[in-house]
C-alpha cells in the first residue's frame, strides 16, 4: 500500500516529546533497501510492517524506497528495544507491551544495528503512520479487525482451541498453536495456562464469521482475581422450572443447584428460552456462583444420555456421567391470561405471558382459586381475560395438570 493512504501521526509533537529518538535518527545513516543493511553498522530504515512472528518477537519490513521486493527481518529485544508513538501521549513502550502494539500494515522507522542475513537488530521503533483499515476494533470479528476481547467459556488445551464470549454475547472459536504466546503481567505463557473465565484480548491473524486464528493473546483479567468469584460449570438434570422468574433447579448428582438463567445464551450465542427445556433434560451450564450460592448462568447447552466429555488441562479426556432420571412429572409455574373458560372437558385455555402461546391446562371445576383480594372462588368461575398464576405438573408428553391457581 502506498504511504499516502496512511493516517499521518503528529510527528512534530512526537519529536518534541522524544528528542532522543530524533537525534538518533539524524545521526544514523538512512538505509533505503535490504541491501543497504551492513553487518555491525548502525542505521535506520523506513518501511511498512508485513508479517509478524510473535513467537520469536520479529517482523518483516518492506522498505519504502526499495526497487525490489526484498524485505528486512527486524528482531526486537525485551530489554533494549524501545517503541515510540504506540502509547498514549509521550509514553514510551518497552518489552512485550511495545512489540504487541505493532500491527501488520504499520508504517514505521526502525533504528538498530545490522546483522547477517539482511537482519536489523532494533533498538528503537517509531510509528509514523497507521492504515485506517487495520485499526483494531475491540469486540468485533470483521475482516478489518486486528483484535477481539472476550471471556473464555471453553478450552480444548490439547487442540489449542478456545471458545470466547464477546461483550455482545457472541461466541467465537479461537484457534492457536503450541507456540502462540499468551502474555500476562509481563510474563509469557501458553494456551494450556488459560482458564475458563479469564478475559482475553486476542490479536487476530486471520478470521471468518465465527472463528479466528490468534497471533498472540493478552490476559487482561485473570478469573482467579475477578471480584472473588470463579467461573465454572455445572452439569446435571433439570428438576424444576420457573419461567416467570427465569430460574431452574438442576440435580448435579451430589446437590441441587438453583440456576438463574436471565442472561443465559445457548451454544450458538442466542438467548436461551426456558420454554424450550423440560424436566429431566440433561444440560451443562457455565457461569458463576454469587454470594447466596445461586448459579448465574452465562451459557446453557444440552447433553445426551451418556454425559458430557471434557478435555482436562493435561490433554486427557474425562466423561461426566448424568445423574439418574427423576420423577415422571415436572413442576412448572405459568403466568398467563384466560382465553377460554373451564368447559365440560375440564380444560382451561390460557395465553402464556412468557412464550406468547396458548396452553391447555387440565383441572377440576372445584379447584380452589385464590383471588387478589384474598378471597376464594372455584375454577369454574374463572372468566375470559382473567390474569392467573398456575402451578402445574407437566408430564413428558407435555400435558399440564393444575395444582394451585391464583389471580393477579
Amino acid at each position: 500500500m502506498h504511504p499516502r493512504t496512511f493516517r499521518t501521526v503528529a510527528l512534530v509533537i512526537a519529536f518534541a516529546l522524544i528528542p532522543t529518538a530524533f537525534s538518533l535518527a539524524q545521526t544514523s545513516p538512512p538505509w533505503q533497501s535490504a541491501g543497504d543493511v551492513r553487518v555491525g553498522q548502525r542505521g535506520s530504515l523506513i518501511g511498512t510492517v508485513g508479517s509478524i512472528d510473535s513467537a520469536n518477537s520479529t517482523f518483516y519490513l518492506a522498505p519504502d524506497n526499495s526497487g525490489d521486493a526484498a524485505t528486512v527481518r527486524v528482531t526486537t529485544e525485551t530489554a533494549t528495544t524501545r517503541y515510540f508513538g504506540f502509547g498514549q501521549g509521550s509514553e514510551i513502550l518497552t518489552g512485550s507491551a511495545g512489540f504487541r502494539s505493532i500491527r501488520a500494515g504499520d508504517r514505521v522507522q526502525v533504528t538498530g544495528i545490522g546483522r547477517s542475513g539482511g537482519t536489523l537488530s532494533s533498538t528503537e521503533i517509531m510509528l509514523l503512520g497507521r492504515d485506517v483499515g487495520t485499526r483494531g476494533t475491540t469486540g468485533t470479528t470483521g475482516a478489518t479487525s486486528s483484535s477481539i476481547e472476550g471471556t473464555v467459556r471453553q478450552i480444548s488445551a490439547n487442540e489449542n482451541r478456545l471458545t470466547v464470549e464477546t461483550s455482545d454475547r457472541k461466541l467465537i472459536t479461537v484457534y492457536g498453536t503450541s507456540s502462540t504466546p499468551v502474555y500476562y503481567q509481563g510474563q509469557t505463557y501458553r494456551i494450556s495456562n488459560i482458564e475458563v473465565g479469564d478475559r482475553l484480548r486476542i490479536s487476530v491473524e486471520s478470521s471468518t464469521a465465527d472463528t479466528v486464528r490468534a497471533r498472540s493473546i493478552d490476559v487482561i483479567a485473570d478469573v482467579r482475581g475477578a471480584d472473588g468469584r470463579t467461573l465454572t460449570s455445572v452439569f446435571g438434570r433439570v428438576t424444576r422450572i420457573d419461567t416467570r422468574a427465569q430460574t431452574l433447579r438442576l440435580d448435579a448428582g451430589n446437590r441441587e443447584v438453583r440456576i438463574d438463567a436471565r442472561n443465559a445464551r445457548d451454544s450458538e450465542g442466542r438467548v436461551f428460552r426456558l420454554s424450550d427445556i423440560r424436566v429431566n433434560d440433561l444440560i451443562e451450564v457455565s457461569g458463576s456462583f454469587d454470594a447466596a450460592d445461586n448459579f448465574l448462568a452465562n451459557t446453557i447447552r444440552f447433553g445426551d444420555g451418556t454425559g458430557i466429555t471434557r478435555t482436562n488441562p493435561g490433554g486427557t479426556p474425562s466423561t461426566i456421567s448424568p445423574p439418574p432420571l427423576s420423577q415422571a412429572f415436572e413442576t412448572i409455574v405459568l403466568y398467563g391470561t384466560v382465553e377460554r373458560e373451564l368447559g365440560s372437558e375440564s380444560t382451561l385455555l390460557i395465553e402464556d405471558t412468557d412464550s406468547d402461546r396458548e396452553i391447555e391446562i387440565y383441572m377440576l371445576g372445584d379447584v380452589v382459586v385464590r383471588l387478589v383480594n384474598g378471597s376464594y372462588v372455584t375454577a369454574d368461575q374463572l372468566e375470559r381475560g382473567t390474569r392467573v398464576v398456575i402451578q402445574a405438573l407437566r408430564d413428558r408428553s407435555g400435558l399440564y395438570i393444575a395444582q394451585t391457581v391464583r389471580t393477579r
